[in-house]
């Protein structure tokens, strides 16, 4: 019996609701590489559309997880339901299971700290910025990808020169605006970091933007993709009445990252 995952081309809400400002905690590339980091190599992606969403229960079981894959144990998660209009659930699968011969086990619910983890309560730690918190909930740092574009070349020119990171999936939850302590792997390389996530209020900046100024690597990136690993929410993102003012703080905010790395290594 090969393990295997089945996971969806898109969010089910962007097709049932048309809901377009939903926040995705890993786009599908992401999720894919998560999956086989857990030793699975074969994952399924399951084309969700209309005509999928209106499926039933039953015939979700019967046309994809049995005529298709030809399953013999099925791992759902905790209070999970399915089919359309959401009929389907853990007794139901394990009847289906009973008619067609394979095994249904449920994936009990996780707490931490009398907390459930689910994706709404890791969501809204993203979005106060209570990084670390949500670093437990979900096992591994959270991860920002995408590609170094140019900017304006204000941090060169305060003798902090950053990364700026062009988002390409537009519904990946970015956390809060601030400032966070970072890692990214560049060429094998752990490479430790400051991440500035914000409008740049100092330089009356518009919109919205990822920077992240590496310690210890100073090599072009323009074009290359990243990925960084985020740590700890240090600060929000202030308005200086100079550059120079601005400086100062990056400043103390290196020392900060300096020794909390020196401490995070060991």
């Amino acid at each position: 019996m090969l393990p295997s995952v089945l996971t969806f081309s898109k969010h089910p809400k962007l097709v049932l609701k048309k809901n377009t400002s939903i926040q995705l905690l890993n786009t599908l590339d992401e999720r894919i590489q998560l999956i086989n980091q857990q030793g699975i190599a074969n994952v399924i992606i399951q084309d969700f559309d209309e005509s999928f969403a209106n499926l039933t229960a039953l015939e979700f079981v019967e046309k994809i997880l049995v005529n298709k894959l030809n399953i013999g144990m099925l791992c759902m998660g905790y209070n999970h339901r399915f089919g359309k209009d959401r009929t389907g659930d853990f007794i139901q699968l394990q009847n289906i299971g009973k008619r067609y011969n394979f095994l249904v086990s449920e994936i009990p619910k996780e707490e931490l700290n009398q907390c459930d983890i689910s994706s709404t309560t890791i969501r809204e730690a993203l979005n106060q910025g209570e990084i670390a918190q949500a670093n437990r909930f979900l096992g591994y740092s959270y991860k920002l990808e995408g590609v170094v574009v140019h900017g304006k070349n204000l941090g060169k020119e305060i003798g902090y020169p950053t990364a700026n990171i062009l988002m390409e999936d537009e519904l990946k939850l970015i956390p809060k605006n601030g400032v966070y302590l970072v890692q990214s792997e560049i060429k094998g390389m752990l490479v430790n970091g400051l991440m500035n996530i914000g409008n740049k209020p100092t330089v009356h900046g518009k919109t919205l933007t990822i920077e992240v100024h590496l310690l210890e690597f100073n090599e072009d990136l323009y074009g290359k993709r990243i990925t960084v690993s985020m740590l700890k929410y240090l600060r929000p993102e202030q308005k200086f009445g100079s550059l120079s003012n601005l400086k100062e703080q990056i400043q103390k905010d290196e020392k900060i990252a300096r020794f909390f790395f020196e401490s995070y290594a060991q």
